[in-house]
């Protein structure tokens, strides 16, 4: 049996949507830091060779992918869970930064209106704020995200921190051409 059709017998096995080498996750274009994070996830620990695709807010027929932070989504914010923290489930991690991440997703998109739990969380959902003020559309591209949460996942292991994460040159809308994906 070929390596692909093994990795997909347990990916199905696993009852999990499919996570294999070439993964392609389909979203809609935004600024959430949740779906910065759960797509940073994605790319960075679940399947390093996947590709994002972004549609625009609304989208039913989704296309190509497996969908992420959407309605129809299986990882997707519902009241109790961020996007980020329903990937985690079917794709757990072991490192502390990325647990810590996930409990700071939950305090922004989930603890809503209340005090936030963590000193770490207006920061970073602030940040995410000014990179999207900075996109005509007011949607920020994956690959934004990724570096902003691969900056977000060292500043949160730093000893000394700075007051709110670094924001990547590729966070500039003036580097960026073309589509968002």
């Amino acid at each position: 049996m070929s390596a692909p059709a093994l990795l997909l017998l347990v990916a199905l096995a696993n009852g999990s949507p499919l996570a294999v080498a070439d993964s392609v996750y389909v979203t809609w274009a935004g600024a959430e830091p949740d779906k910065g994070a759960s797509l940073w996830y994605l790319v960075r620990h679940v399947t390093p060779r996947a590709r994002i695709r972004v549609v625009p807010n609304g989208t039913l027929e989704l296309g190509e992918g497996i969908p992420v932070d959407t309605p129809q989504a299986d990882y997707r914010r519902t009241h109790q869970l961020s996007t980020l923290e329903s990937i985690l489930h079917d794709h757990p991690s072991s490192d502390r930064t990325i647990l810590y991440l996930a409990a700071l997703m939950h305090d922004i998109e989930i603890n809503l209106w209340r005090p936030k739990r963590f000193p770490e969380s207006l920061p970073i959902e602030h940040t995410v704020q000014d990179i999207a003020a900075g996109f005509p559309d007011g949607s920020i591209p994956p690959a934004c995200f990724i570096a902003f949460f691969d900056g977000v996942h060292e500043w949160l292991q730093a000893k000394i921190r700075t007051e709110a994460p670094p924001v990547p040159g590729v966070c500039d809308p003036t580097q960026i051409e073309g589509p968002h994906e």
